[in-house]
Parts: structure tokens; sequence; C-alpha cells
């Protein structure tokens, strides 16, 4: 009987220092598992930057459609057809001239001056005023280094990511994000 009962204890002792040897090594062999988090103390400021558009670009599929089916947000809303904004797309980071550019007037009418068929139209059912659909090809994504969203004051945002949605048959749904 003594001998069973010692066998117990040496074993739960066993798994016990091996409970805790795992407890202390592996999480310190694999690296922090916390996320570092900032603690503010009231009154405090910080700035925080966001991805750049060109970061996020890695992420588009190799062989684009010609179809594309963007959405632009503009500071965590849409950016409205009537706010008389205009986007630019660069192609590079520095400046210089805009390779393509899109009034937030033509939102709604686009895809009729790009030749969508009536089926690509059917995409825009269920869109929001921000949805600009564009079917020729004219607007070629790789090309895209910078973004910006011009408003008629002059106050200018720059795109923090163009992130893809979806890709179906050869239609690419993405979504563009000004901060």
């Amino acid at each position: 009987m003594n001998s069973n009962k010692q066998k117990k204890f040496a074993l739960a002792g066993a798994l016990g220092i091996a409970m805790w040897m795992s407890s202390v090594i592996i999480p310190t062999s694999c690296g922090s598992r916390v996320p570092n988090k900032k603690v503010f103390v009231v009154g405090e400021k910080t700035i925080v930057t966001p991805l750049p558009a060109q970061y996020a670009l890695s992420a588009l599929p190799a062989n684009l459609p010609q179809k594309i089916l963007l959405s632009f947000d503009g500071g965590g809303k849409q950016v409205e057809p009537d706010s008389g904004a205009v986007i630019q797309f660069y192609e590079s980071l520095e400046g210089g001239e805009p390779f393509y550019t899109i009034a937030a007037k033509d939102f709604k009418f686009l895809h009729l001056r790009t030749g969508c068929a009536s089926g690509d139209v059917a995409l825009l059912e269920n869109n929001i005023e921000s949805d600009v659909l564009i079917c020729d090809g004219s607007l070629n994504l790789n090309r895209i280094r910078r973004m910006e969203l011009v408003y008629p004051n002059g106050k200018k945002k720059e795109a923090t990511s163009l992130a893809p949605d979806y890709q179906e048959g050869d239609v690419l749904a993405a979504g563009v994000m000004f901060r």
C-alpha cells in the first residue's frame, strides 16, 4: 500500500515540476506573448502613425483585373459625391503630377464613362455613395505609390491603405482609407 502511495506522490510531484518548468521555460523561449500597451496619464498626448499605402499594396493579387470597384473612406466616413473633393493617384511618393484623377462628383457615373457592361453595373446595386466602378483598365493599381484626397478648400488627406476586399471573376473590389 505504501509503495502505491509513494508512486502516486512521485508521479504527482514529477507532473507538478514539469508543469512549473513549462510555465517558466516555454513563455521565455517563445518571446513575449503580451502585446505592448501604452497606458496614458490624464493629459498625456501621443502621435499615432498609420500604415502608409505603399505597404498595403503587397496584398493585391499578382494578375489584376481591368474592372475595379473602389470604395473611398475619408477620416472614418465615406467620401460624399457632393463634397467637391478630388482623389489623385501618384506613381511617386515625392509628388509630381497625378497619373489618374477621380472627382467625387463623378462617382455615380464613372462606370458609364469607362464602358461597364450591364452585368457589371449590378455590382453597384447595394453600394454606398463613395463606391466607384472602373471597367476599362484605365486605373492600374500597380502604379499607385501615393493617393491624396483634396478638398475644395485646399485641405488634403493622404491614403493610409488600399486594401483588397475580394476578387470575383474579372472584378477586384478594394477599399481606400484616407487619414
